[in-house]
């Protein structure tokens, strides 16, 4: 799904709520996700 990127300077100040077992799908999609970039020598990677 491709969101528009936030540029709310209020919404982006307040404070985040800690991460939850909810979350750890999309923590983990996105750690492979940046493994595959590794793959292809794009520098930024996912240390898991």
């Amino acid at each position: 799904m491709v969101k528009p990127i936030m540029k709310d300077v209020f919404f982006l100040w307040q404070k985040s709520e800690p991460a939850t077992k909810a979350d750890l799908q999309v923590g983990s999609d996105w750690c492979e996700k940046e493994s595959d970039h590794c793959k292809y020598g794009i520098r930024r990677c996912c240390d898991v």
